[in-house]
């Protein structure tokens, strides 16, 4: 049974496999941003929500219930 949609063939660019690697360590690097401390900071609180608990993560960070789930 044939389908009523069109097929789209994508086609990729050929590339050696150097140029490849240059292509994405560019991107890696164009994408690579120093993560800010109030973010480090925000991670290291959900980190510990996860590990331990809400009641403990509470204590330890002396925040609100609403802004650690927000």
């Amino acid at each position: 049974m044939p389908s009523d949609f069109k097929r789209i063939r994508y086609l990729r660019p050929k590339f050696s496999q150097k140029s490849y690697h240059i292509l994405m360590k560019a991107l890696q690097d164009s994408m690579a941003q120093e993560i800010s401390d109030v973010a480090k900071f925000r991670i290291h609180v959900i980190t510990h929500y996860y590990k331990y608990g809400l009641r403990p993560t509470l204590d330890a960070f002396k925040i609100e219930k609403s802004s650690l789930y927000n």
